[in-house]
């Protein structure tokens, strides 16, 4: 797949998803307009996706009946979206929401510059060998499998276990090493939607990697938006002030990985 529509896939699957849950939750828990809680409308989608996508992996779907069960809810809450919150107010949401979205396009675009200019989906220093590769086995898997957890497997390892996983990746496959970290109780969250981007793209998780994390990191935007708000802070400062701490925070995350 060219490297284009990889970057642009992630965001194309996703913040409709975390869009249209989000704007779901404020329909049922309807909220004061003044307290500018409209900002974390995304952050709510996001933590919702993962929720449901989460318990269908548990129950045993594939990723991609998950994935079309999600794509059923996303339109049913759309409709009920629309009946409960009226026209007027949802343009009225969406056009708080036209910054802080400005704002989080510019953020993740930012993060996946080098990757531009470089024309491949990997980058030295951007968690090449290292972490991401557990992280895409782990997605790869769960996606593939679901949630398989092999106690006898980690009865054998135990022993040996010494606070890394350098042992399992070396003598083991890759199933092994996703029942092991499911069993030391490793969040998955993150793993189970790269999985299904992935699944729905029809690419390996590690060519999305970047892609998706960046997204999932760039949604401190709304946070530091709504804060800034909060706090009323100048507006002309707020874009600014937004932007700069999310994009520190985007560093920070990914060189203490």
């Amino acid at each position: 797949m060219p490297l284009y529509l990889v970057i642009i896939a992630s965001p194309l699957i996703l913040l409709p998803f975390f869009l249209v849950f989000g704007f779901l939750f404020i329909s049922l828990f309807r909220f004061e307009e003044d307290h500018n809680y409209h900002y974390l409308l995304p952050i709510a989608g996001a933590g919702i996706l993962v929720i449901i996508l989460a318990a269908l992996t548990q129950i045993g779907f594939q990723i991609l009946v998950s994935a079309s069960i999600i794509l059923a809810l996303a339109v049913c809450g759309s409709i009920f979206t629309i009946i409960r919150l009226g026209a007027y107010e949802l343009v009225v949401i969406v056009r708080k929401l036209l910054m802080p979205l400005l704002l989080f396009i510019i953020s993740y675009m930012i993060l996946m510059s080098p990757f531009i200019i470089q024309n491949q989906v990997g980058v030295s220093g951007y968690n090449i060998g290292n972490d991401s590769v557990v992280h895409t086995i782990l997605a790869d898997d769960i996606s593939n499998n679901g949630l398989i957890i092999s106690k006898p497997f980690i009865t054998s390892f135990a022993s040996n276990f010494s606070n890394d996983f350098s042992d399992i990746l070396v003598d083991n496959s890759s199933s092994q090493v996703t029942s092991t970290m499911l069993f030391l109780g490793y969040p998955i969250g993150f793993h189970i939607v790269l999985g299904m981007v992935s699944a729905i793209v029809g690419q390996l998780s590690f060519f999305l990697f970047n892609s998706v994390a960046a997204i999932f990191v760039s949604l401190g935007v709304f946070v530091f938006f709504f804060l800034a708000r909060y706090l009323k802070i100048r507006s002309w400062l707020i874009p600014i002030m937004s932007l700069s701490i999310t994009l520190t925070y985007l560093t920070v995350g990914y060189y203490l990985q």
